[in-house]
C-alpha cells in the first residue's frame, strides 16, 4: 500500500517537420535546400509520500520539472552527376549546414505537506525550493563537398572533405578540417567472375575500404567558458563560481579505417556484411582532474586529454526466406566486438570518475577508458562475517567498520594473522 503513496509520470511531445525545394538548374546538375525543425517538451510530474522512502525525512515532497528542447536545421547542397561513355560513372557535391539547438528547463520542489491527503505539487506545502533550472544553446556550421567515381558499377573510388564549426569549443579553435577517401572493387561484375560456375551458389562479392577523420561535438554547450550561476543562500541573491573554463579546448578527432566485403548467395537469397574496423582518437575530450587545493568546480577542467583506440569486427547476415505475392518473410542477426585501449594521457596522469560516496572508475594508459575501479575481494570470512579483500601483494586482509580506525584492516592468513594491515588505498 506504502508503494501505491509515491508517483511518478512523465509526459512527452514532440513535433518534427522538414520542408524543401529543389531546382533542376542543368541536366544533372541540381539545386537543394532543406529546413527541418525538432522540439521535444517533457513534463515530470513526482510525489514522494512522507510516511517512508526517500520522502520521510522533508515530510512529503512533490515536484514538477518541464524540460523544453529546440533545433532547427538548415543545408543547402549543389549535386552534380553525369554518365560518359556509358562507362564512366561520375558524381559530386557542395554544400552548407547550419544547427542551432536550444535548451530550457524550470522547476520547483515542495516539502513538508500540511495536508496528509495532499499528492500534487499545487497542494499546501511549507517550503519551496527551485529544480532542474537551466538553459543552454549551441550551434553547429558545417561547408562540404565529396566527389565519387565509378567505373561500369565495377571500380569505386570517392574522396571527400568539410570545414565543420561548433561553439563549444575555445576561441580560435572552433573550426576543423576533416576529409576521407574509399574505394571498392566488385568482383562479381568482373567477366571472369560471370562465367564461372562459382556464381550458381555465389551471386554477388564485393570488397572495400575507406579511411577517414571526423570530429566529435557531443562534448556539452560551453566546456570552454567559464561560468558562473546564480542562486540563494536562505533569501539572499548570490553568484558562484560554477565551471572552470579551457581556452584551449580544440576538436577531437577520429581517424577510421574500414575494411569490408559484402558477398550473397543463391541468387540473394543469403546476404552478409563483414567488416574491419580500427578507430584511433585523439586529442579525446573528458574531464581532467584537478588538485582541490586548486578551488576549482568538481575539481576538474574539460580538457584534451589523450588519445585511446577501439577496434574490432562487425558481421551482419539476412536470409531472404520467402517471397511470395505481398508475403515476405526475411530474417536479419548481427554481432560486433570491440577492444578498446588508452594508448596516452596528459602526463600519463589517471583521470578516475568519482561520485559523492566513492571513486568508481579510472582511465589510465593502457586500459580501458572508464574501466571499473573496485579492490577484488575473496568473499566473506566464515568465522566473522567481515569482508575479505586481496591487497596489491595479494594477501588476504578482513575489513570490520565496527573496530577502531586504525585496526580495522587486519591480515587474514599466515604469520601475520590478526595484525593490523595497512589501509587498502586507490594505488
Amino acid at each position: 500500500v506504502l508503494l501505491n503513496e509515491d508517483k511518478f509520470t512523465s509526459e512527452n511531445g514532440r513535433f518534427i517537420g522538414n520542408i524543401y525545394a529543389q531546382v533542376n538548374i542543368l541536366k544533372g546538375l541540381n539545386f537543394k535546400t532543406q529546413y527541418g525543425f525538432d522540439e521535444l517538451k517533457t513534463e515530470n510530474i513526482s510525489f514522494q509520500n512522507r510516511i517512508n522512502g526517500d520522502g520521510f525525512a522533508s515530510n512529503g515532497v512533490a515536484t514538477n520539472t518541464f524540460y523544453r528542447s529546440s533545433r532547427w536545421n538548415f543545408v543547402n547542397t549543389l549535386n552534380y552527376n553525369t554518365t560518359i561513355a556509358e562507362k564512366h560513372n561520375l558524381s559530386a557535391l557542395i554544400g552548407e549546414e547550419e544547427q542551432k539547438t536550444t535548451a530550457d528547463n524550470w522547476g520547483a520542489s515542495r516539502s513538508n505537506v500540511s495536508d496528509p491527503f495532499v499528492t500534487t505539487y499545487q497542494g499546501s506545502f511549507g517550503v519551496i525550493v527551485p529544480s532542474g533550472n537551466g538553459q543552454g544553446e549551441n550551434a553547429f556550421r558545417s561547408f562540404f563537398g565529396n566527389i565519387g567515381y565509378d567505373y561500369m558499377k565495377r571500380y569505386f573510388i570517392a574522396g571527400s572533405f568539410r570545414r565543420d564549426g561548433y561553439s563549444g569549443l575555445a576561441a580560435g579553435n572552433k573550426y576543423g578540417n576533416f576529409g576521407g577517401a574509399s574505394v571498392g572493387w566488385q568482383i562479381s561484375e568482373e567477366s571472369f567472375f560471370k562465367e564461372s560456375s562459382i556464381t550458381n551458389v555465389l551471386s554477388r562479392v564485393k570488397i572495400r575500404g575507406s579511411y577517414g577523420v571526423v570530429g566529435n561535438i557531443n562534448i556539452g554547450n560551453f566546456p570552454a567558458l567559464s561560468l558562473y550561476s546564480i542562486g540563494l543562500y536562505g533569501t539572499s541573491p548570490t553568484v558562484t563560481f560554477s565551471q572552470a573554463g579551457n581556452p584551449d579546448l580544440r576538436w577531437e578527432r577520429s581517424k577510421k579505417t574500414d575494411i569490408g566485403l559484402n558477398f550473397s548467395l543463391f541468387n540473394g537469397r543469403i546476404e552478409a556484411d563483414i567488416d574491419y574496423y580500427y578507430n584511433n582518437i585523439d586529442q579525446l575530450v573528458q574531464a581532467a582532474q584537478q588538485a582541490p587545493s586548486k578551488g576549482i568546480p568538481g575539481n576538474s577542467i574539460t580538457a584534451n586529454i589523450g588519445s585511446m583506440y577501439n577496434k574490432g569486427f562487425e558481421f551482419a547476415l539476412t536470409t531472404n526466406n520467402i517471397t511470395k505475392g505481398d508475403f515476405t518473410w526475411t530474417s536479419s542477426i548481427n554481432f560486433s566486438t570491440v577492444k578498446n585501449k588508452v594508448t596516452s594521457l596528459f602526463n600519463n596522469a589517471d583521470v578516475f570518475g568519482v561520485t559523492s560516496l566513492e571513486t568508481v572508475n579510472v582511465t589510465r594508459v593502457g586500459y580501458s577508458l572508464g574501466s571499473i575501479y573496485v579492490v577484488p575481494t575473496d568473499g566473506v570470512d566464515p568465522a566473522t562475517g567481515e569482508r575479505i579483500f586481496i591487497n596489491r601483494n595479494g594477501e588476504r586482509i578482513r575489513f570490520s567498520f565496527s573496530r577502531p580506525s586504525a585496526t580495522r584492516y587486519q591480515y587474514l592468513d599466515g604469520a601475520k594473522a590478526g595484525q593490523t594491515a595497512p589501509a587498502i588505498d586507490a594505488s
